[in-house]
């Protein structure tokens, strides 16, 4: 979705209580996020917030689920 010359310059990631962002990273093109603990049978609503050099702001939210192995 970036258009061409423009990349992630900045990326931030949230979670609610409950669950923990353990590490996250950020290349030209993607945010990685790992993530810790959490309930089992619980779902999390995770964001993803990155800001580019040409001055956009995207946020982009995901659900995981928590299950016992």
């Amino acid at each position: 979705w970036l258009p061409t010359g423009d990349w992630i310059n900045s990326a931030k990631a949230s979670a609610p209580s409950g669950i923990t962002i353990n590490t996250e990273s950020y290349s030209s093109t993607q945010h990685t996020i790992w993530l810790v603990s959490g309930a089992v049978n619980t779902q999390y609503s995770i964001t993803s917030r990155i800001w580019t050099n040409g001055g956009r702001r995207d946020d982009r939210s995901f659900v995981i689920n928590v299950r016992e192995r």
